[in-house]
């Protein structure tokens, strides 16, 4: 399927967008990209996901100007040209052609590429009887350039080693964890457990992105009048959970099931877990967005 993406101010497929072998984003990760969804064809959360983007670009100097009005009217033309409802939206800008060095003071332009893409097909039985986990041998090491925000960068490499690890190990999704051994994040996700009705999850000091589906997340859960906490967490916290989820953009929420060898929960849906999927089923389908 060759879906139409946005290339630099122009519609075109992506055969006709080539990247340099020179280009900063290709050769040393440097660039943006945040990823969102659209849900009938309406991008979910669009003002949350572009702070995260203009922060980023604007951490990383990159000269690009685009508002949130003109991505949002860019997503409408491509969902429409690519006759697409529900998708994966992706927002990504490399700092551009320039020399085979570090210099990023150069005066070059920026790549700017929006692409969307069909969402991830998870199957029912799935979302009810959850995925397996696996604990990462891969460290999650935190940018020292981060503070009340997160950088969202082109670089994934330990993500990458982190899923591959779990997926030769038979799980859906991997859990990082950083230098101290604190549980951070999924390689593509949140982690969330429950413990005695509580939403406990990884404070941001551990390392983790703050994406916008665990702002979510987390808004909810206070709406519905549940105590949210975020700590440092262990992985015995993990075993030793009520129920444990994982939540992404592209994800929503999915139970966790097993973790390594260790079963998770009595094998039913947990009610906590069940108030904030249906809760986050209602957002999403465009209710309740005066409490977010």
């Amino acid at each position: 399927m060759d879906l139409i993406i946005y290339h630099n101010g122009n519609l075109k497929k992506p055969s006709e967008a080539p990247v340099s072998v020179y280009d900063h984003g290709f050769l040393f990760g440097d660039g943006v990209r945040v990823n969102l969804r659209a849900y009938n064809k309406k991008p979910f959360m669009l003002s949350e996901h572009y702070k995260d983007f203009a922060y980023s670009i604007e951490q990383l100097d990159l000269k690009v100007s685009l508002t949130e009005k003109s991505i949002e009217k860019i997503i409408k033309i491509l969902l429409d040209q690519n006759l697409l409802s529900d998708a994966i939206i992706s927002l990504v800008v490399s700092r551009g052609e320039g020399y085979f060095n570090f210099n990023a003071n150069l005066n070059i332009y920026p790549n700017v590429i929006i692409m969307t893409s069909p969402v991830l097909n998870i199957d029912e039985t799935t979302r009810y009887q959850g995925v397996k986990l696996f604990v990462s041998s891969k460290y999650r090491i935190a940018p020292t350039f981060v503070k009340d925000h997160q950088i969202f960068t082109l670089s994934s490499q330990s993500e990458i080693l982190s899923i591959q690890e779990a997926l030769k190990n038979r799980a859906f999704e991997s859990v990082m964890v950083n230098m101290e051994g604190y549980v951070c994040e999924g390689a593509r996700s949140n982690v969330f457990i429950i413990k005695e009705d509580k939403l406990l999850t990884p404070d941001i000091e551990c390392g983790l992105k703050n994406h916008v589906m665990r702002r979510v997340i987390m808004k909810l859960a206070r709406t519905l009048g549940i105590t949210v906490i975020e700590k440092l967490i262990t992985v015995n916290d993990l075993f030793n959970s009520d129920a444990c989820f994982i939540a992404s953009t592209e994800l929503e929420i999915l139970p966790v099931k097993q973790i390594n060898e260790k079963a998770i929960g009595d094998g039913r849906v947990n009610k906590t877990v069940g108030k904030i999927s249906a809760a986050l089923k209602k957002l999403t389908d465009g209710e309740l967005l005066d409490l977010i």
